[in-house]
């Protein structure tokens, strides 16, 4: 498209978006800027030179140009140091930078170059056209499709609120320092966050090893200890199985135990166990084939799969299939309390089921006895998640059997120091998460949105 180059000539004072303290006006960008020379690269550069286009800068920085020693009938606008280019092209009209001596010698006309006259201090200009107040100016302004674009005549008529050089000055420092502060506050984040997944692998070990609740125990002797427990839940799942009719004449299937050789002391009061020792046990069921037959969905049954477990974060509380009468009856339904954990595609991840519901014989159920709270075995499976995941065939797509699981040594706490451990690390991970929410939300953009709008109100100047 054709792009215009000139400012228009206006007459009479300009007129700005709101009212300035005094000794402040309004200008406009084409009175108190001046354009760059334009011409072929050819006709001043002998050999290579640095060019500057839209495609290859980030916002507000110019990072690494390559010198060359052609560039595209575009690289027309010739730079200087102090010169701020304004990208004019959607989608990068963030992409605009205050250039440096050595940061650039070409820029394509896809910018609007903008070289702040004597009076004009050119961060102050930079501030004021990285600001959303005049971003949002011409964002109606666009032009044309393939793509839209703003011409630079649009850009160089919008008002600029001018303060005198002094105070443009001052702004530009106090800018700066609180954008520094901003700054420090987005890497002591990263940082947080960075450290953060240490912080909870460190956790979750002195959870599962006892070390996090050694001052509780000390005060809070147990009713029941794990040995305890582990008995009684055994005894009471032989009088069950032996009760059952239907295993009349059968022998008694012993649940695995664990082989303690070689694992480390845990508190008096605990005790080693496996996952079938500790609950009901088994892959999900979903015998009919083919899978996808629409008449086994639709129905009232929640049907859970290996994704939903790999994204709870340990709860999970929703669905996005439900099984028919005829889906339930080729899988099982398992109670609300039940622990998840996947063995193929996501390895080894986890999370409680919220609701009764069905899975599919790529998630392992875990249904755990009274005096088992799923939630500390959520914790245990997540401590050895990246053992499970390294034991894993390396095959097309990673999967793991029901022995591997089978086998793995659970340390078993009493119930009461159970519900402690999770009540802990429950507070843990909400404070984790708050730092995670800080970083990831990006709160650094509007502070410096906050700040420019505050000094181009004069509200800085005080």
């Amino acid at each position: 498209m054709a792009r215009g180059v000139k400012a228009a000539a206006a007459a009479g004072p300009v007129e700005g978006p709101w009212a300035l303290p005094e000794g402040w006006q309004w200008e406009r960008l084409g009175d108190v800027t001046s354009e760059p020379s334009r011409g072929s690269p050819s006709s001043k550069f002998k050999d290579t030179f640095r060019y500057l286009d839209v495609g290859g800068l980030g916002e507000g920085r110019v990072g690494d140009l390559v010198a060359v020693k052609d560039a595209p009938s575009r690289a027309r606008q010739f730079l200087e140091a102090g010169d701020i280019a304004l990208s004019t092209v959607r989608p990068y009209l963030r992409r605009t930078v205050h250039l440096q001596s050595q940061d650039a010698d070409v820029a394509s006309t896809a910018f609007c170059v903008l070289r702040a006259k004597p009076d004009l201090d050119s961060r102050f200009l930079f501030h004021w056209v990285t600001s959303d107040q005049f971003v949002s100016r011409l964002l109606p302004l666009q032009r044309g499709s393939s793509p839209p674009a703003v011409l630079d005549v649009d850009v160089r008529a919008q008002p600029l609120p001018v303060p005198p050089a002094d105070l443009q000055r001052l702004l530009v420092s106090r800018i700066d320092t609180l954008f520094a502060e901003v700054a420090a506050g987005e890497e002591a984040l990263a940082a947080a966050k960075t450290s953060l997944g240490q912080w909870r692998q460190a956790l979750l070990k002195a959870a599962v090893t006892g070390d996090l609740t050694a001052d509780w125990r000390a005060t809070n002797p147990p009713a029941e200890t794990g040995e305890a427990l582990l008995a009684r839940i055994l005894a009471d799942r032989r009088t069950r199985w032996t009760q059952d009719p239907r295993n009349k004449g059968k022998r008694y299937p012993e649940p695995p135990p664990p082989d303690t050789t070689d694992l480390p002391t845990l508190p008096e009061d605990w005790a080693w166990a496996t996952l079938p020792q500790l609950g009901e046990f088994g892959r999900g069921k979903s015998k009919h084939r083919p899978r996808n037959d629409p008449r086994l969905y639709g129905g009232p049954y929640p049907f859970v799969q290996t994704g939903i477990v790999a994204n709870s974060d340990g709860e999970i509380t929703a669905f996005d299939q439900t099984y028919s009468e005829l889906g339930l009856n080729q899988s099982k339904l398992w109670p609300e309390g039940t622990l998840c954990i996947t063995i193929a595609a996501n390895i080894a991840k986890t999370g409680v089921l919220n609701f009764a519901g069905c899975f599919p014989d790529s998630i392992v159920g875990v249904a755990p006895a009274e005096g088992v709270n799923p939630r500390y075995l959520d914790l245990v499976i997540r401590t050895l998640q990246s053992g499970i995941e390294a034991d894993a065939p390396a095959t097309a797509q990673k999967n793991i059997n029901l022995e591997t699981l089978e086998t793995i040594p659970i340390p078993l706490p009493p119930s009461a120091e159970q519900a402690e451990i999770v009540k802990v690390m429950g507070m843990a991970k909400k404070e984790g998460d708050a730092v995670i929410s800080l970083a990831e939300g990006q709160p650094g953009s509007g502070l410096r949105q906050s700040i420019l709008a505050a000094a181009f109100r004069g509200e800085l100047a005080a």
